[in-house]
């Protein structure tokens, strides 16, 4: 449940109530609340994290306090109270990085013409899912995914033999004028003719298309029905076309 105020102390009212009436329903049902898995996170702007609630703001459950916490896994995103999603990157980064890992260890066993549907079984649906939560988040997180993708990519689709020779070659093998090891030695492979070839779409433009595919399906199919009640539509048609203009309110 979601209970948005404009005071603390009206929110624990507000939100106690809200849970009486889980409560009853629980009991009607017949159903169980695990307490000990039961908990609430208070999200408020960062002027007002000085506010001390912990002691008065406290939410019950049949006279049962439910313990505050700054992080909580809904559904398999990790919420923060400052929906900074920073905790839901940093899982993501590491569940990436063993994706990869994965990869590299079966590619050699696998046919080349396979690698493509392994990238979207093992890596590509954690990188998408709810991709149009998180993936507006700042730079600083989305980079870390960018980077854990571009990383896949080579341990995938990459050179693997030129890197072999590149990094196991001694120094004493190469000829003298290639014993000095310049910038172009440590530089990595380019990632973008990899996506280009093998069709596969980047952090920033897999966001954008799930954003806009569960957007047109709020406006096709007009469910939730209170997501579609956010979205005006426009009566004016373009010229080109028969379709209708909708109007993206800022949430």
């Amino acid at each position: 449940a979601v209970v948005s105020t404009q005071s603390g102390h009206y929110g624990r009212d507000k939100g106690n109530e809200v849970l009486r009436s889980v409560k009853n329903y629980m009991v009607v049902n017949k159903l169980h609340i695990n307490m000990s898995k039961c908990c609430y996170i208070h999200f408020k702007p960062k002027l007002r994290l000085s506010e001390d609630d912990s002691e008065n703001n406290i939410l019950l459950i049949d006279n049962y306090p439910i313990k505050k916490s700054e992080t909580a896994r809904f559904l398999g995103v990790i919420l923060d109270d400052q929906l900074s999603w920073g905790p839901h990157t940093a899982a993501l980064k590491r569940k990436l990085n063993y994706a990869s890992a994965t990869l590299c260890r079966i590619r050699d066993s696998i046919p080349d013409i396979l690698h493509t549907d392994l990238y979207h079984t093992l890596f590509e649906s954690h990188l998408t899912y709810c991709i149009s939560v998180w993936g507006g988040s700042s730079l600083v997180n989305t980079a870390k995914i960018w980077l854990a993708q571009k990383h896949c990519m080579r341990v995938l689709f990459g050179n693997k033999k030129a890197y072999l020779e590149k990094s196991q070659t001694c120094l004493r093998s190469r000829p003298y004028s290639n014993q000095t090891l310049g910038d172009e030695f440590f530089q990595q492979e380019h990632c973008k003719p990899l996506f280009k070839k093998h069709g596969i779409l980047a952090l920033k433009n897999l966001y954008t298309y799930h954003t806009f595919m569960e957007v047109f399906k709020v406006l096709k199919l007009r469910c939730p029905i209170s997501l579609y009640e956010y979205f005006k539509i426009s009566p004016k048609k373009e010229k080109s076309t028969d379709c209708d203009s909708a109007l993206i309110p800022l949430l």
